[in-house]
């Protein structure tokens, strides 16, 4: 059987938006070399290549960081494709570097670079999909979905919107329009987290341990937010991804929603409407939560909510063992459901992807 990751990332090769610096100049995202190594450097940004760019690595050596040729080898996606193959992979959907761009504060050269990456992310289709990008403010959010939008389409926002919440009457027009042009929204782990600003200079805040390990809360506040916000009442087929952040949370979840609804009254929804709506409307990628995220298929949810995620090249990757992870999935959820969280559900959602029989 052919894995599918259904997330994956894209690392934009050292010139990519090039072509964007003499109009924008320092704004535009670019490598630059220091003494420990090499950095993404755009306006107040600056992120070393090696914290995400380690795949399958543990332990404290990932944090050192990388020259630029270090990591070519997924870069070049021809190179990429090679080298997940030989892991089992048998295609690939591909995030962008969200919170990059996110943090260019002139409006017109944030557009630029997200345009300029949307263009490329669009064209890839067959091993390849790629997730497109959403500004994190409703006009400007609405606007590109229009010049993108489609049914083959993707598309990322941060979990934490810098503008209205999603519930917001501001936001409706976006869902509206991915609904009814068949769009996909994907929300992923650790954009735009506001929490993790705060005590900057605290071991605890600068800890990837402590950021893995909340990542979850997160998906709780956005899931709860949806539903009881009534996005998922207003816009029934609207599909939801929420990636990278596991499923094992989701039964725990849906049973206290269920659980305070059914003490408060507050909203016009019954247990069994919840259910409905988390399993109809959402699905939830999972990589190294295994065995535990087993206990998502239940009454709430089931394997066909679930994608499978390899997170390559990020530290927390299953690279390098993810054809042994694919077995022992198939070895615990039977081959049938194995099929769906491995390969199906990804065919199914994201369509531009093609694997080959070879």
């Amino acid at each position: 059987m052919k894995i599918i990751s259904a997330d994956s990332h894209f690392n934009e090769p050292i010139d990519f938006y090039s072509s964007l610096q003499k109009k924008f100049g320092s704004f535009i995202p670019r490598i630059e070399s220091f003494d420990d190594g090499d950095y993404w450097v755009a306006g107040e940004f600056k992120r070393p290549l090696g914290v995400m760019n380690r795949p399958g690595q543990r332990g404290r050596g990932n944090t050192l960081n990388l020259k630029y040729e270090d990591t070519e080898w997924f870069t070049d996606l021809k190179a990429r494709k090679i080298n997940v193959e030989k892991d089992g992979v048998g295609a690939e959907v591909l995030f962008p570097s969200g919170a990059m761009l996110y943090t260019i504060p002139d409006v017109l050269a944030r557009e630029a670079c997200m345009i300029h990456l949307n263009e490329f992310m669009a064209d890839l289709k067959g091993f390849y999909q790629g997730v497109l990008m959403l500004p994190d403010e409703p006009e400007a959010a609405f606007k590109m979905l229009k010049r993108f939008g489609g049914s083959s389409n993707a598309f990322l926002l941060p979990l934490y919107t810098g503008a209205e919440p999603y519930f917001g009457p501001s936001w409706n027009k976006v869902f509206e329009l991915m609904e009814e042009t068949n769009s996909i929204v994907a929300f992923h782990a650790g954009t735009l987290d506001p929490n993790l600003r705060l005590l900057p200079n605290h071991e605890i805040a600068k800890s990837q341990t402590f950021k893995t390990s909340r990542l979850f809360f997160q998906a709780h506040h956005l899931l709860m937010e949806l539903i009881f916000g009534g996005v998922l009442i207003r816009f029934p087929s609207l599909k939801v991804v929420i990636s990278e952040l596991g499923a094992s949370w989701v039964p725990y979840s849906v049973h206290r929603m269920m659980e305070g609804n059914s003490i408060y009254e507050e909203f016009d929804l019954s247990s069994e409407k919840i259910t409905e709506i988390v399993r109809e409307n959402f699905l939830f990628t999972v990589q190294f939560d295994f065995p535990q995220s087993l206990g998502a298929v239940n009454s709430e949810i089931h394997a066909g909510n679930i994608l499978f995620g390899s997170d390559f090249p990020h530290v927390e990757s299953t690279y390098g063992r993810t054809r042994d992870v694919g077995i022992s999935i198939q070895k615990i959820y039977g081959v049938d459901d194995a099929k769906m969280v491995l390969n199906e559900n990804s065919l199914r959602t994201f369509n531009k992807l093609e694997v080959s029989n070879a």
